[in-house]
């Protein structure tokens, strides 16, 4: 960089910093503000659209409890393959994350795709957390050294749904933790993996991919380049094992491997209490409830059979015609056909709020949908509770 463009980036963090002040924190220093400049080229407009976005982001997802407040399934904390070990040779907190092991048809049959975008946010805060710790420790900024092992990577790994999944987690990352990682390191990446890659890179922003290492097969000596032996386990070419011989160290890394079918989803819904319809192609079902006292709960519980559906929930102001309608819960495509969803949202404020199950995207099939989705009153005011149509509350005409 020149004098020049250093000057210009300085200058262009000034006004950063002036454009958003109304939504930092005291924790938003020159070097996290620095972070939404990068991943938008010093774009000014980009940069505080992306920041405001992921604000409001946070707040839907409850980011900054996530890590006191949330308690992942069990299931991912046994399966979903991946953990912190050491620190490389820059100081950077190494994440390892042996992918090719990854039973994601065993996951998402265990609990909703929903849970498992949430609990990727919650290993994000966790990084960003040990980030800020080796800030204080060093006097300085440091990304994430990610190293991805795609040893038994295989043909089931590129499952429609399985990359569905991969999709939205990455799209999640570049959205709302950008410019965290340094480099990502790829190990054992099989014949099928430029095909993999082919389906994932259109969801990173040129900046990841520039940072994306394929190794070959010397890549043992290659990781003791930039990690010292004693931060790095046996198994991945270093001197680590835990105190039982283990050179994975699975203390600290999770393997991964076949969930074992006692976690899968076995806990079915009264399908008598659902309404059931089939949604044709290229349509969509929408169902708007009037809410008239705020803090009233809206609840729903769904299953598809045979594929997924498109999701999603949204508001507009009865006070205004022409307001346009604000999402709530952004639609996203969800394998209800695999675990039952559910959820439930508290309405902040009085209008209409529009449950919306959407098969705009299919071209060919309809799908059949079992629902049920209530309105709760407010606490205090129980004796008014009202239902949906499959609970006896008309959707608005």
């Amino acid at each position: 960089m020149t004098s020049n463009q250093e000057n210009n980036h300085e200058e262009l963090l000034k006004h950063f910093q002036q454009n958003v002040s109304d939504i930092l924190k005291p924790a938003h220093d020159e070097a996290y503000l620095l972070r939404w400049l990068r991943a938008r080229d010093f774009d000014l407009a980009e940069s505080e659209k992306m920041l405001r976005d992921h604000m409001k982001w946070r707040a839907a997802v409850k980011a900054d409890e996530i890590l006191s407040n949330w308690t992942p399934p069990p299931v991912l904390l046994a399966y979903y393959p991946g953990g912190q070990f050491g620190y490389d040779k820059a100081g950077r907190p190494i994440w390892i994350e042996p992918s090719g092991k990854a039973d994601i048809k065993g996951l998402l049959a265990s609990v909703k795709k929903s849970d498992l975008i949430k609990y990727k946010i919650w290993q994000a805060e966790l990084m960003q957390k040990i980030l800020q710790e080796q800030f204080v420790k060093l006097g300085r900024y440091v990304g994430l050294t990610l190293i991805f092992d795609l040893e038994d990577f295989s043909i089931k790994h590129l499952w429609k749904p399985a990359v569905d999944f991969y999709s939205e987690m990455f799209v999640m990352l570049e959205s709302n933790y950008p410019e965290t990682m340094d480099c990502l390191l790829v190990v054992n990446a099989p014949g099928l993996f430029p095909l993999a890659y082919s389906l994932i890179k259109q969801f990173l922003s040129p900046a990841t991919k520039r940072k994306i290492i394929v190794l070959g097969s010397n890549w043992k000596s290659e990781l003791l380049k930039v990690i010292d032996a004693d931060q790095l386990p046996v198994h991945w070419g270093g001197s680590v094992t835990d105190p039982d011989g283990d050179p994975c160290c699975k203390s600290k890394i999770v393997m991964g491997g076949t969930v074992d079918p006692k976690f899968y989803f076995l806990e079915g819904i009264d399908r008598s209490m659902l309404t059931r319809v089939t949604i044709g192609r290229r349509s969509a079902l929408k169902l708007p409830f009037h809410v008239d006292s705020r803090r009233s709960l809206l609840r729903w519980q769904f299953l598809t059979e045979g594929s997924d559906i498109k999701f999603g929930i949204s508001f507009k102001s009865q006070n205004r015609s022409d307001s346009p309608e604000e999402p709530l819960v952004p639609a996203a495509r969800l394998n209800s056909h695999m675990v039952p969803e559910d959820g439930s949202l508290t309405c902040e404020k009085t209008g209409i709020y529009t449950v919306t199950f959407d098969n705009s995207y299919s071209w060919f099939h309809g799908k059949k949908l079992l629902y049920q989705v209530d309105v709760l009153p407010p606490p205090g005011n129980i004796d008014e509770l009202k239902h949906s149509d499959s609970f006896n509350m008309d959707p608005l005409s």
